[in-house]
Protein backbone atom coordinates (compact mmCIF):
# COMPACT_ATOMS: atom_id res chain seq x y z
CA UNK A 1 0.00 0.00 0.00
CA UNK A 2 2.90 2.34 0.97
CA UNK A 3 5.40 1.11 -1.13
CA UNK A 4 5.27 4.03 -3.87
CA UNK A 5 5.50 6.16 -0.99
CA UNK A 6 8.55 4.95 0.58
CA UNK A 7 10.26 3.25 -2.15
CA UNK A 8 13.00 0.51 -2.00
CA UNK A 9 14.22 -0.88 1.04
CA UNK A 10 11.01 -0.54 3.12
CA UNK A 11 9.68 -3.35 5.06
CA UNK A 12 7.15 -5.42 3.61
CA UNK A 13 8.73 -4.12 0.06
CA UNK A 14 10.47 -6.58 -2.12
CA UNK A 15 13.73 -5.01 -1.38
CA UNK A 16 16.63 -5.64 0.98
CA UNK A 17 16.01 -3.88 4.73
CA UNK A 18 15.30 -0.50 5.44
CA UNK A 19 18.06 2.07 5.27
CA UNK A 20 17.70 4.18 8.56
CA UNK A 21 15.62 7.53 8.08
CA UNK A 22 13.59 5.77 5.55
CA UNK A 23 11.74 3.00 7.25
CA UNK A 24 8.07 3.25 8.09
CA UNK A 25 7.62 4.55 11.92
CA UNK A 26 6.53 2.22 14.47
CA UNK A 27 4.52 4.37 16.48
CA UNK A 28 1.17 6.07 15.16
CA UNK A 29 1.58 9.21 17.32
CA UNK A 30 4.48 11.19 17.85
CA UNK A 31 6.52 11.13 21.30
CA UNK A 32 6.09 14.40 23.14
CA UNK A 33 9.20 15.80 24.06
CA UNK A 34 9.62 17.71 27.17
CA UNK A 35 12.57 19.53 26.38
CA UNK A 36 10.60 21.71 24.00
CA UNK A 37 8.00 22.17 26.31
CA UNK A 38 10.63 23.85 28.72
CA UNK A 39 12.46 25.31 26.40
CA UNK A 40 9.39 26.85 25.10
CA UNK A 41 7.98 28.64 28.61
CA UNK A 42 11.71 29.45 29.87
CA UNK A 43 13.57 29.72 27.10
CA UNK A 44 16.77 27.94 25.33
CA UNK A 45 19.80 27.18 27.23
CA UNK A 46 22.26 27.99 24.64
CA UNK A 47 25.95 28.54 25.31
CA UNK A 48 28.60 31.31 23.57
CA UNK A 49 26.37 33.44 23.81
CA UNK A 50 28.82 35.78 25.40
CA UNK A 51 32.00 35.10 23.60
CA UNK A 52 34.17 37.06 21.47
CA UNK A 53 35.84 34.12 19.36
CA UNK A 54 34.72 31.10 18.38
CA UNK A 55 37.11 28.06 17.99
CA UNK A 56 36.74 25.24 15.48
CA UNK A 57 36.59 22.75 18.50
CA UNK A 58 33.46 24.82 20.25
CA UNK A 59 31.32 24.11 16.36
CA UNK A 60 29.17 21.10 18.53
CA UNK A 61 27.01 23.62 20.34
CA UNK A 62 28.10 27.03 18.40
CA UNK A 63 28.70 27.74 14.69
CA UNK A 64 29.77 31.47 12.47
CA UNK A 65 27.93 31.41 9.38
CA UNK A 66 28.01 34.55 7.07
CA UNK A 67 28.00 37.08 10.21
CA UNK A 68 25.29 34.90 12.00
CA UNK A 69 26.19 32.74 15.01
CA UNK A 70 23.97 29.93 14.97
CA UNK A 71 23.75 28.29 18.93
CA UNK A 72 22.36 24.90 19.58
CA UNK A 73 20.52 24.54 22.27
CA UNK A 74 21.72 22.05 24.99
CA UNK A 75 18.63 20.86 26.16
CA UNK A 76 16.07 20.45 23.39
CA UNK A 77 18.79 20.18 20.83
CA UNK A 78 17.40 23.02 18.84
CA UNK A 79 19.92 25.59 16.39
CA UNK A 80 19.19 29.02 16.74
CA UNK A 81 20.57 32.17 14.47
CA UNK A 82 21.86 35.01 16.69
CA UNK A 83 24.36 38.08 16.41
CA UNK A 84 27.16 38.04 17.73
CA UNK A 85 27.59 40.05 20.78
CA UNK A 86 29.22 43.42 20.70
CA UNK A 87 31.15 43.88 24.10
CA UNK A 88 31.52 40.21 24.95
CA UNK A 89 32.88 39.33 28.52
CA UNK A 90 34.27 36.18 27.42
CA UNK A 91 36.97 35.52 24.76
CA UNK A 92 36.55 31.80 24.07
CA UNK A 93 33.90 29.20 25.77
CA UNK A 94 35.33 26.88 28.46
CA UNK A 95 36.26 23.71 27.83
CA UNK A 96 33.05 21.22 27.08
CA UNK A 97 33.65 19.32 30.61
CA UNK A 98 33.09 22.08 32.58
CA UNK A 99 29.96 23.17 31.06
CA UNK A 100 27.02 21.80 33.14
CA UNK A 101 24.43 19.67 31.10
CA UNK A 102 20.96 20.60 31.92
CA UNK A 103 18.38 17.96 32.93
CA UNK A 104 16.79 15.95 29.67
CA UNK A 105 14.92 12.64 28.89
CA UNK A 106 12.93 10.63 31.88
CA UNK A 107 14.46 13.02 35.09
CA UNK A 108 13.46 16.30 32.83
CA UNK A 109 9.52 14.30 32.27
CA UNK A 110 9.68 13.28 36.09
CA UNK A 111 10.21 16.90 37.15
CA UNK A 112 7.50 18.29 34.93
CA UNK A 113 4.97 15.47 36.04
CA UNK A 114 5.57 16.43 39.62
CA UNK A 115 5.24 19.80 39.04
CA UNK A 116 2.07 19.20 37.44
CA UNK A 117 0.78 17.10 40.48
CA UNK A 118 1.58 20.01 42.90
CA UNK A 119 0.07 22.48 41.24
CA UNK A 120 -3.03 20.40 40.92
CA UNK A 121 -2.70 19.49 45.13
CA UNK A 122 -2.50 23.23 45.74
CA UNK A 123 -5.95 23.98 43.57
CA UNK A 124 -7.69 21.34 45.09
CA UNK A 125 -6.38 22.57 48.62
CA UNK A 126 -8.02 26.31 47.60
CA UNK A 127 -11.28 24.71 45.91
CA UNK A 128 -11.55 22.72 49.54
CA UNK A 129 -10.56 25.61 51.71
CA UNK A 130 -12.93 27.67 50.23
CA UNK A 131 -15.79 25.28 50.70
CA UNK A 132 -14.79 24.32 54.02
CA UNK A 133 -14.54 27.73 54.96
CA UNK A 134 -18.68 28.35 53.47
CA UNK A 135 -19.65 25.41 54.99
CA UNK A 136 -18.55 27.31 58.42
CA UNK A 137 -20.19 30.33 57.42
CA UNK A 138 -23.45 28.19 56.64
CA UNK A 139 -23.64 26.57 59.87
CA UNK A 140 -22.79 29.88 61.94
CA UNK A 141 -25.45 31.63 60.32
CA UNK A 142 -27.80 28.73 60.22
CA UNK A 143 -30.74 30.62 61.34
CA UNK A 144 -30.60 33.66 59.86
CA UNK A 145 -30.08 31.88 56.26
CA UNK A 146 -33.16 29.30 56.91
CA UNK A 147 -35.07 32.36 57.29
CA UNK A 148 -34.15 34.11 54.31
CA UNK A 149 -34.60 30.64 52.26
CA UNK A 150 -38.26 29.79 53.63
Amino acid sequence: MFRHRYGPGVPGSDSSPAAPGVERPKRFLPRFHYELLVCGTRGHQLIGADVAEIRPQDSIVVRERDGVRWHRCIRCDSWLPLPPPRDAPLRHLPPLEQIPVPVRGRPLRDKVVLRAIAIDRAFHFVVLAFLGVLVFFVAAHEHDLQHRFY
